[in-house]
């Protein structure tokens, strides 16, 4: 399998791709025929690996990990710094799960100001539309959209406003970060 070889040449998409494929986040009959099934532990270590190259869908992943306690003790603190990391780098799924955090003070002091800026994110608003058609129902009352209106009957008019400032803050942050990282990579193709 060439994703091994070079996930043990340290390149980080293939070691995010392992982390999903021993995570059984992919799931093909032919993968299923040439590697092991699903192990927890092989997919955090190959997760670990990638994160620790700044590899977004990775720390994503670990995050969840540590949320649900999947091969890992559970720990919502480590969760939100791994969710944090993810979301720093435009991750809409990471924002949205930080926002979540944030929401129902999990691993972090609850802060309904800050879950509204991250679900006020533009990013963490498409998150909605790229997998609305993968919803159930039920789901549908936990997206980005509903949560933020959700949000928006228990915040005072000043609250909202102050999300919204936050929101534009993390924005800025987020794609100076994001162009940064594109201009150190366009540099080293050079």
């Amino acid at each position: 399998m060439w994703w091994r070889a070079a996930a043990n040449q340290g390149q980080a998409d293939a070691q995010n791709s392992l982390g999903d494929f021993y995570s059984d986040k992919i799931s093909s009959s032919f993968l299923r025929t040439v590697a092991k099934p699903r192990d927890i532990l092989q997919a955090i270590s190959w997760y670990q690996k990638a994160a620790a190259q700044y590899h977004a869908h990775a720390q994503h992943s670990l995050g969840t990990c540590y949320h649900d306690g999947k091969g890992v003790s559970k720990d919502l603190e480590q969760a939100v710094l791994w969710y944090q990391k993810a979301a720093e780098q435009g991750l809409s799924a990471a924002q949205y799960d930080l926002a979540l955090c944030y929401a129902n003070g999990e691993g972090v002091t609850k802060d309904v100001i800050e879950a509204y800026a991250y679900l006020n994110l533009r990013t963490t608003l498409k998150y909605y539309w790229m997998y609305r058609a993968k919803l159930t129902d039920l789901e549908l009352d936990f997206t980005p959209k509903q949560m933020l209106k959700d949000l928006e009957l228990n915040l005072t008019p000043e609250q909202i406003v102050a999300g919204q400032k936050r929101a534009a803050i993390l924005q800025q942050e987020i794609e100076a970060k994001i162009a940064a990282k594109k201009a150190k990579a366009d540099k080293i193709e050079r």
